[in-house]
């Protein structure tokens, strides 16, 4: 994940777009070690506010591909409707 990240920040920082509201907490939610707690749900809703700011596509999917990854395109969808 911390390589995701990574190719993040230096994509945003190509488009002039590193200082976004959501991509500074999305690093800060990473902390300097670049890790951050198993199953945390949080994340998915700031890599989504971080990537439509910066102005990315993102994809989501955990390691079976089944419960995490379907509640996150259920609430993204929900978002969206909201």
């Amino acid at each position: 994940c911390r390589q995701a990240l990574e190719k993040l920040n230096d994509y945003a920082s190509r488009a002039e777009r590193a200082n976004t509201p959501a991509l500074t907490a999305l690093n800060r939610h990473y902390g300097p070690t670049g890790h951050r707690a198993p199953k945390d749900t949080q994340l998915f809703a700031l890599l989504r506010r971080a990537c439509a700011e910066v102005g990315t596509g993102r994809a989501v999917n955990c390691k079976s591909g089944k419960d995490r990854t379907a509640l996150e395109l259920a609430k993204a969808a929900a978002d969206e409707i909201v």
